[in-house]
């Protein structure tokens, strides 16, 4: 499996898994939402700096449950 598809895939799947909408993961990321969809699809790279963002906000909602 490509790496960008995996990581728009797990993604995808922690966003859900909190409920947060893409619109609100994008603006959280400072990105649009139509980039986030084509890095949720496997469509475009994502930079290292990006990934960091998701998961600090990810580590974020986790140690809110």
């Amino acid at each position: 499996m490509e790496i960008n598809k995996k990581i728009g895939e797990q993604i995808r799947e922690v966003r859900k898994k909190y409920n947060i909408s893409m619109v609100q993961l994008a603006e959280d990321l400072e990105i649009s939402q139509p980039r986030l969809s084509r890095i949720e699809n496997g469509e475009q790279e994502i930079p290292i700096s990006l990934i960091q963002k998701f998961c600090q906000r990810s580590v974020a909602l986790h140690k809110k449950i």
